[in-house]
């Protein structure tokens, strides 16, 4: 008897503990060094390792320590279930906007709010590029 493959979710095949968001700066980051006497820590961006830059670390937010908060009854969301949400929603939709519920079903508007879903997009779209730009480079 054949065993049955196991499928890995998109969202699920990203290790979001080594991304970083640095407050005042753009896009993902990834470490490059550890925290320094003065607080300092070396990062550069996401799968660009020539743009290096230095960033306070109090100043530093983990992908994989964020949670998506919902409502009394329903499960709370880690950054790999929203892009998991993400990816099947732009497998069914093509050209359309997801919703905050199409990211976080059943969120805390309180909580998750519209800014909220647009860093969301922000990241997932540059972590999709950057898989996209790896798979094109290596085909050719």
């Amino acid at each position: 008897m054949a065993k049955k493959k196991e499928v890995v979710k998109f969202g699920d095949g990203i290790n979001f503990v080594e991304l970083f968001r640095v407050k005042g700066k753009q896009g993902l980051f990834t470490l490059r060094s550890k925290v320094n006497k003065a607080g300092m820590v070396g990062v550069m961006e996401f799968m660009r390792y020539d743009n290096k830059v230095t960033a306070k670390a109090s100043e530093m937010e983990c992908l994989g320590h964020l949670v998506f908060e919902t409502f009394a009854g329903h499960e709370n969301l880690m950054m790999n279930d929203v892009f998991n949400n993400l990816f099947d929603f732009f497998e069914a939709n093509t050209g359309v906007t997801p919703t905050l519920e199409d990211a976080v079903p059943n969120h805390d508007p309180e909580k998750f709010k519209q800014h909220h879903l647009d860093k969301v997009l922000m990241w997932y779209n540059e972590i999709v590029d950057k898989l996209n730009e790896i798979s094109d480079e290596t085909e050719a």
